[in-house]
């Protein structure tokens, strides 16, 4: 008999002294509250309680008009989480398990496209809440298999995407005051690629392509489809696609139901569209041709993402680069011949500042310390090229170099509220220059500018309902002045080395350009007159150069030209009639319903939210020997809102053994390491497997009785480990009088931990076709021994390693991998023989038992042995960047991609200290991959594979199937 106590606390002290992964959403430690409304469950954590209150009244007042225009009500409350975890503006919505909405706090600064609303909070949640209606919604036949299945199939979700985030811009648009559809951003993206004519296809708007401008068709051009089609064939049309669509089986007829509802397929309302944008922009370049276009030499040819260049000397420039074949960095480019050099490679950029004598650099950027929480923070570069981090966990963005050089001021966020603080270099001590309670909620700063004397801080705020302007910030005497009161957008701002003049861009012409204020005598001139965008101006330290950021279908690259080539045209300059920080209308009313709202707070609850919402059928068939074998079942799971606590729960029963096979699953998230507890009974049917004294074969069958708790840990979000302690038994049943003289399955308990980690640093770009760098190591290893009850004394472990090499020409890379699995002990079950073969690789995370590692050219398992390794050398390459797919269609045919392999493996038994394989196994071939997007958000690979191996009788094979790449 078993010492199941022992076994027990054994268990329970191996998984809590070991730390794992963890998969929680939010980061541990938080309080978490939450309010009810009739609608909605708000649920925050600590310093949140007025945005909580916020989003209450917000969601009410936009529920029924959401509801009313998509013409569908979702049934139950819909959950809204509100966190503070990072530095993205933004929030997203979930259908499963249940209806629910997430929001960070975080305010969108001057370059985020999201820079375009009255309310921040207001606008996430129209956009977000059409998302949770539109999905949602089920009629007619389907209606009836979410009576009988619950929420596992969405409809509406099965759209392209520019028909789901189209409408939930034009929603937020129409809705509210502001909204992406209304803003010159918007109008910059299209008018620029009609006149460039490189207007997307709906294609290319149905998913997401590799090329600028990428993620942004779906919002900013279907946005403003959305907008085009309701403004010429109805404003209730999209609701009663949204309807329409709702009630189908068969998804994906976008052009059947355009023409029903409009009376032109959706590909015709495209071109219409896109016709419609060419004209007009047409028509605005000829007009701006009359006036005069400014000339600029361009530096930068990459597109996507240049920003902020700045001056180290006359004849040195450096700018932020963000584009889709490389990491981000700073680069440098030396004039007048316009070389480029690396300056620092890092993530995400959010600002830089040189020092005076150009000899250093500090500059912000995006740090992820753990998985849960991704916050900016400042580093300063030397001229020597080291690095030191300045502060951590500070969330400062935009920081800005005093003219001694001493500190730099920079911009923090955090629940909403900004403000600013100095920091000292070089030693990064943080001084606040003012509270946070110094400006109303939710107002956002971007980009301060020191004067050359050091006395006034220049800067972008964003108040007023909506309205950025630009204001003076005097550190000596805390006031702030107004020096801007456009009903628009004024940013970027600049002195210029004498600091009589103050550069800045603005929307005053409908099109972002760059404008030149004199401070002494109030008059204002446009320097820059271009048909797309002029962003970022920077004036040389001699003063007859700028330096700016133009955009174009490519994306945004860095432009030069002398000051005198400027258009300077004189521009009226508006009255400022109320010289302070406003706080609009709208912010206010919100703000007072929100302080009246009659709500009572609560500790966090499960509640309802983690009951199963639907089930799903778990069906197979079979014909093993003389037998016909049939499984059916099902299996369901759960979630609560902050998905701290899940759990999932299978049966699927075996007609042929009249057999039960069961499993479940529980992770409770709510400290570190995230604890897992599981359990199964099961059955393996081999058929006839088993072999008599007469060679005849029998039915052999192989129950597992199996139970385990386990923790996993995620120290950062590279590097994590796990543990857990199982328990296993294995019992056979066979139809034979005696036992099989073939070798067959062992059976008895299997008792012991598993331990392993992962590290995973790679790195790839937009038009990667593998990993550019880095490298992916994981290993795992499981000790049974009769001391914790097993029949077993055995230690096993697998150990692998891929390194990937990026090369000089075009995303080509090599990828170098290794993988080892060994096993020893006074008896070895045969489940853990480790195989060799074939052309996929087996899963190298789970536990040691039956683990198969990749061979091309050979079998699956035709290589087996008690140890094993195997190592490959790979080249990848791009053949052909397709980008195209079928019109409305659910295909895009995204790259067609090879690689050249050399793979060599063997496997052997023997004592470990023994090195003995029999022979190793080579072969060498090639590899063609066609990805393809399928249903408009499912990715996958078609694989052909040819290999030569010639330790094989007929050495050549290949293989045809789905999967990934690399």
């Amino acid at each position: 008999m078993r010492s199941w106590p022992v076994v027990f606390f054994l268990a329970v002290a191996v998984l809590f002294a070991t730390e794992a992964r963890g998969a929680n959403l939010y980061e541990a430690g938080h309080d978490w509250r939450q309010i009810r409304t009739d609608n909605f469950e708000v649920v925050y954590h600590e310093g949140a309680d007025f945005y909580a209150r916020k989003v209450a009244v917000i969601a009410e007042e936009v529920w029924p008009i959401l509801t009313a225009r998509l013409m569908w009500t979702p049934r139950g409350v819909v959950r809204i989480v509100i966190s503070d975890q990072t530095d993205d503006s933004n929030g997203f919505s979930s259908p499963q398990p249940w209806n629910s909405v997430h929001i960070f706090l975080a305010v969108p600064n001057s370059d985020d496209r999201l820079d375009a609303y009255d309310d921040w909070l207001r606008l996430l949640l129209y956009h977000e809440l059409t998302h949770t209606v539109h999905i949602d919604a089920v009629r007619a036949i389907p209606k009836y298999y979410r009576y009988l299945f619950g929420r596992n199939l969405f409809f509406n979700h099965l759209q392209p995407i520019y028909m789901i985030e189209g409408l939930a811009v034009f929603q937020e648009s129409d809705l509210t005051t502001r909204g992406r559809n209304a803003t010159v951003t918007s109008d910059m993206y299209l008018r620029t690629s009609a006149i460039e004519r490189q207007f997307p296809t709906i294609d290319e708007a149905a998913t997401s392509i590799r090329d600028w401008p990428s993620g942004a068709i779906p919002y900013i051009f279907g946005g403003r489809f959305h907008a085009y089609v309701a403004a010429h064939y109805g404003a209730d049309g999209w609701g009663k696609v949204s309807k329409k669509h709702s009630g189908q089986i068969w998804p994906f007829t976008a052009n059947h139901n355009a023409k029903k509802i409009f009376g032109k397929k959706m590909t015709a309302l495209w071109d219409e569209f896109r016709y419609f944008e060419e004209a007009q922009g047409d028509a605005i370049l000829e007009r701006l041709r009359l006036v005069g276009l400014t000339p600029g030499r361009k530096l930068t040819k990459l597109g996507v993402a240049y920003r902020r260049p700045r001056w180290l000397d006359n004849d040195t420039l450096i700018v932020e680069e963000r584009t889709s074949v490389r990491k981000p960095r700073i680069l440098g480019i030396a004039l007048p011949d316009g070389k480029h050099q690396t300056v620092q490679r890092t993530e995400a950029l959010a600002g830089l500042a040189p020092l005076p004598d150009g000899h250093g650099i500090v500059f912000a950027a995006l740090d992820s310390e753990d998985p849960w929480t991704a916050y900016n923070d400042l580093w300063f570069r030397s001229e020597d090229d080291a690095e030191v981090q300045l502060t951590q966990g500070a969330r400062l963005r935009d920081p800005a170099m005093h003219p001694s050089g001493r500190y730099v001021v920079a911009v923090q966020q955090e629940l909403g509220l900004h403000r600013l603080v100095k920091v000292d270099l070089p030693g990064g001590a943080m001084t606040p220059i003012f509270d946070y309670d110094r400006l109303p909620r939710m107002t956002q700063i971007s980009r301060p500018a020191f004067s050359p004397d050091g006395d006034v801080i220049a800067m972008s705020i964003m108040h007023d309902d909506g309205n950025r302007d630009i204001f003076f910030y005097r550190p000596a005497d805390d006031t702030f002045e107004r020096v801007t009161a456009w009903r628009g957008r004024d940013l970027d701002a600049e002195f210029s080395p004498d600091g009589r003049t103050l550069f800045f861009v603005s929307d005053r012409s409908g099109i972002d350009n760059i404008y030149a204020l004199d401070l002494k005598t109030r008059k204002l001139h446009q320097v820059t007159n271009v048909y797309s965008g002029a962003f970022d101006p920077a004036i040389s330290p001699d003063g007859k150069q700028l330096a700016f950021i133009r955009y174009s279908s490519k994306g945004f690259d860095a432009h030069l030209m002398p000051l005198t080539d400027g258009l300077w045209r004189q521009w009226p300059m508006e009255a400022i009639d109320r010289d302070e920080i406003l706080v609009g209308p709208i912010s206010r009313d919100y703000q007072r319903r929100a302080d009246a709202l009659d709500v009572t707070p609560e500790d966090y609850s499960v509640g309802t939210s983690i009951l199963p919402s639907s089930w799903t059928p778990l069906f197979s068939y079979s014909d093993i020997s003389d037998g016909k074998a049939a499984r059916l079942g099902f299996s369901i799971y759960g979630s609560d809102t902050l998905r701290r606590h899940s759990w999932a729960l299978a049966y699927v029963h075996d007609f042929r053994r009249d057999f039960p096979n069961i499993s479940a699953t529980y992770a409770y998230d709510v400290w570190r390491p995230t604890i897992r507890v599981s359990a199964a009974h099961t059955g393996l049917n081999y058929g006839d497997f088993a072999e008599d004294e007469n060679g005849e074969k029998h039915p052999f069958f192989l129950v597992r009785d199996a139970a385990a708790l386990g923790a996993s840990y995620a120290f950062t979000e590279d590097f994590g480990v796990f543990a857990n302690f199982l328990v296993e038994h294995y019992d056979d049943f066979i139809e034979l009088s005696d036992e099989p003289i073939n070798r067959t399955p062992d059976t008895g308990w299997q008792i012991g931990p598993r331990v392993g980690f992962s590290f995973s640093n790679i790195e790839g770009y937009a038009r990667s076709i593998a990993p550019m760098s880095g490298g992916i190591y994981t290993f795992t290893a499981a000790f049974d021994n009769h001391i914790f009850g097993s029949d077993y004394d055995v230690m096993a472990g697998i150990a692998s390693a891929r390194q990937f090499i990026g090369l000089p020409w075009y995303q080509n890379s090599i990828e170098l991998s290794l993988y080892g699995g060994a096993s020893q002990g006074d008896r070895l079950y045969r489940r853990n023989t480790f195989r060799l073969g074939g052309f996929t690789q087996g899963d190298l995370t789970a536990e040691t038992s039956t683990n198969r590692f990749r061979l091309r050219g050979y079998e699956s398992g035709d290589i087996g042995g008690e140890r094993a390794v195997v190592g490959s050398v790979d080249y990848h390459t791009p053949i052909w960047y397709q980008q195209t797919g079928l019109g409305t269609g659910p295909i895009f045919f995204d790259t067609l991609s090879g690689a050249l392999f050399a793979s060599a493996g063997t496997a052997w038994r023997g004592d470990l200290t023994e090195d003995n394989p029999d022979e190793l196994y080579e072969s060498y071939g090639f590899e063609l991959s066609q990805s393809i997007r399928f249903a408009y958000y499912s990715s996958f690979s078609i694989r052909f594979i040819f290999a030569h191996a010639p330790d094989r009788e007929d050495p050549n094979s290949y293989y045809i199937g789905t999967g990934s790449f690399f």
